[in-house]
């Protein structure tokens, strides 16, 4: 799994991808139509919280809630951040990152 970098892939994403919602991560993606490793970019905005200490901390959250999960290969993948991915227990979080991927049928 490799992680989106680039504004124009996250954008890609955004105009033509597919959503799933669940209670702390929003998830958009699309399939790029091609083999390779997964990508995945972590997003949260100012809606989340106006201080940036606590949206990193929900990245990085989320970043090692997606790190064990097998994705299907060939999609790029946005997990949005909401307000419980600050405060759901790890485990909990976990669970409900891997139900939002398992719902949009990306886990391999």
């Amino acid at each position: 799994m490799e992680r989106l970098r680039r504004r124009r892939d996250f954008e890609r994403v955004f105009a033509s991808g597919k959503i799933v919602h669940g209670r702390a991560v929003v998830v958009r993606y699309r399939m790029r139509g091609e083999d390779g490793a997964a990508r995945v970019g972590v997003t949260a905005g100012k809606r989340l919280d106006k201080r940036a200490v606590r949206r990193n901390r929900a990245r990085r959250r989320l970043r090692e809630a997606i790190r064990p999960l097998a994705l299907a290969e060939g999609c790029d993948a946005v997990a949005l951040a909401r307000a419980p991915a600050l405060t759901l227990p790890f485990k909990a979080l976990a669970a409900d990152v891997r139900g939002t991927f398992a719902r949009a049928r990306l886990l391999a």
